[in-house]
């Protein structure tokens, strides 16, 4: 089951079209429910949807916010997952207008708000607080205020279905003390330091669809892991090659470039510890802190366009040399080269 069976629904259903303010009446949005409920049960639905994902994950933009990765023609309602770490949450936000969710894997605990009360007293009121389970789908269908939060120690995967014109001002709107501004847009092309967040940003959620795609029953499962390796970590291409059973040695060397060409970095050592630093809009940013043993190796990275994890200079092991490699690629000031 696939996206398209997703567009056969809405058909059916009749939504309003993306030119049409008119909101879906509430029994077509409870039959809309429970079709995506049927959807995110199954592995087809959930390997498209990563999928696409994916292609939309390998842009050079960071990501803020619900970002569609499709937009059903026609209704022009919008797509999207949203990848939620341990503890994570966008704080209490509005929607304006119609939406539908589900939680794929794990679980989120939403925290409601009276959104009249809050108009009207200008300031957050709490309503109910309930838990969502894995398969598990709500609706909105009037403007509403809500606050998911991950609480558990694992990240949790949902899917978001909606209307073209939520985040449109309804026209009651008054200033709300502690109600946050959600975008569901992109940042611009990458600056220099945007390149590293966009590509943490890139091994994290890769590694998460990596994860959920190997418990997937499809013919397509391996090449769906194998675009997570394209775009993870090296630790993560090495996992993905043992789970297709291309490959059982550990991860020993692999070559790491910059994810920005003038991404500033320099080192400083102080107190037996030697830190990698880079600028950012908002100042300097302590990176990675280490013992002075790998001060060589932070010095020639500060530097470095382009190495190999095992040319990294001074008095290291090969296996600290490999640890240092991975804790380099996981801040997202490096990326894995795939230029020969």
């Amino acid at each position: 089951m696939t996206l398209e069976m997703l567009q056969t629904q809405i058909d059916r259903l009749g939504l309003p079209r993306a030119s049409d303010t008119a909101r879906p009446d509430l029994a077509t949005l409870r039959a809309l429910r429970d079709s995506v409920t049927d959807l995110v049960a199954t592995d087809g639905f959930l390997k498209d949807c990563l999928s696409r994902d994916l292609t939309l994950m390998s842009q050079d933009r960071l990501r803020t916010g619900l970002v569609p990765f499709h937009v059903l023609p026609e209704t022009g309602a919008r797509c999207a997952l949203g990848y939620w770490a341990p503890g994570a949450t966008p704080g209490p936000h509005q929607h304006s207008g119609w939406t539908v969710t589900a939680v794929c894997r794990n679980r989120l605990e939403v925290q409601t708000f009276d959104r009249q009360a809050s108009l009207e007293q200008q300031v957050l009121v709490a309503k109910n607080r309930f838990l969502a389970t894995v398969g598990q789908v709500g609706y909105i269908a009037e403007p509403a205020i809500h606050a998911p939060t991950n609480t558990s120690n694992r990240w949790t995967l949902s899917f978001h279905l909606s209307g073209p014109h939520d985040g449109v001002n309804v026209g009651d709107e008054r200033p709300i003390s502690g109600l946050s501004e959600i975008t569901s847009d992109r940042s611009g092309p990458a600056a220099p330091y945007v390149a590293a967040l966009t590509q943490r940003q890139r091994q994290r959620h890769s590694n998460v669809a990596a994860r959920i795609a190997a418990t997937l029953n499809h013919p397509e499962r391996g090449a769906l892991l194998r675009a997570c390796a394209r775009l993870g970590t090296s630790a993560l291409a090495r996992w993905v090659s043992e789970q297709l059973g291309d490959g059982s040695a550990g991860l020993t060397d692999w070559e790491l470039e910059r994810s920005h060409s003038e991404l500033e970095l320099w080192h400083t050592i102080d107190a037996g510890r030697v830190t990698l630093w880079a600028t950012t809009p908002d100042g300097p940013r302590a990176e990675l802190i280490v013992d002075t043993l790998a001060a060589s190796a932070i010095a020639f990275v500060a530097e470095a366009a382009r190495y190999r994890v095992q040319d990294l200079p001074g008095a290291l092991s090969r296996s600290e040399r490999v640890e240092l490699g991975i804790a380099l690629e996981h801040t997202g000031l490096f990326k894995r080269s795939h230029r020969p």
